[in-house]
């Protein structure tokens, strides 16, 4: 059985034990694996800033390197990574525009290292601005600068 197979198993039977009816789909996706799970029962994943969700993607990911299979894997519920994703850098954009605007530092909240990762990369080719992390643990946060 290949990664995506085994992988999309796994997360069938995790979500089963959940007792959540689910269609699970599995790909290749840059080294890694992206699974998109379909269920009317999605919210439970989703709420919460997709805590549920992200302890899936954790579970999932210990399971399969005990199997040897890929690390980097992610996993979606009814495209919410995906529309968090797209938010997050029309937000932080805006946002880079105000630190130039102000010349001033601009703090964001605290969030987890996929989405400060997700900033990080989204403003990375943004002229005029940088980004820095500061803080530790669950107040780790973003502040974009503006440079000189």
């Amino acid at each position: 059985m290949n990664a995506e197979k085994e992988i999309k198993k796994l997360v069938e039977d995790v979500l089963a034990h959940m007792g959540m009816d689910a269609a699970v789909s599995c790909r290749p996706d840059d080294g890694a694996v992206f699974c998109d799970i379909e269920s009317p029962d999605a919210r439970l994943l989703t709420a919460r800033d997709g805590e549920a969700l992200r302890a899936l993607a954790r579970i999932i990911s210990t399971a399969a390197k005990k199997r040897g299979l890929p690390k980097r894997i992610r996993i979606d519920a009814e495209k919410y990574l995906s529309e968090r994703e797209k938010d997050l850098e029309e937000k932080v954009l805006l946002l880079a525009k105000r630190a130039k605007d102000l010349s001033a530092e601009v703090p964001l909240k605290p969030m987890n290292p996929y989405e400060r990762m997700i900033i990080h990369h989204a403003l990375s080719s943004v002229e005029g601005v940088k980004t820095e992390s500061r803080g530790s643990g669950k107040t780790r946060h973003i502040v974009i600068i503006p440079e000189a």
